[in-house]
């Protein structure tokens, strides 16, 4: 479910430090979005999330 916050630069620099730590050893080769949900398929958006809506 979205936060429905914006994200700000804060949240990119703990994402940042915490891969930057001993704590993310183990994170190889991942696709790590900081972005509060959005752009997640949600029922709330259904469709019009992936981009594939109909226009008619």
């Amino acid at each position: 479910m979205p936060l429905n916050e914006v994200v700000k630069p804060v949240d990119i620099a703990n994402m940042v430090a915490f891969l930057a730590s001993d704590k993310a050893r183990y994170v190889t080769g991942e696709l790590i979005t900081v972005a509060g949900g959005f752009g997640l398929p949600t029922p709330i958006y259904g469709d019009a999330m992936s981009g594939s809506i109909k226009k008619d």
